[in-house]
């Protein structure tokens, strides 16, 4: 199975927005509010994978840092129960 690329919204250094990291480590101009930049990222790693079949995981951290949230796009080596 083929490496997922891994996108990532989190606080930007000087915490003044938010930011959407690409796979490639190129971060998307500043977002004022952190819904905008989930929205954004949710929809290009979706994109990814319906568009190229390219697996991706969306990962979501809070203002300091500590993961909020994690979405996965294409097959899920572990999915959840139930």
């Amino acid at each position: 199975m083929n490496e997922r690329e891994r996108w990532y919204v989190e606080s930007d250094q000087n915490h003044t927005g938010w930011q959407v990291r690409r796979p490639n480590g190129s971060i998307v101009p500043l977002f004022t509010m952190k819904e905008d930049a989930i929205q954004y990222a949710a929809r290009e790693a979706a994109a990814r994978w319906e568009d190229d079949t390219v697996p991706t995981q969306l990962m979501i951290r809070r203002a300091d840092g500590t993961f909020e949230d994690e979405r996965t796009y294409g097959l899920d080596p572990h999915p959840p129960e139930g």
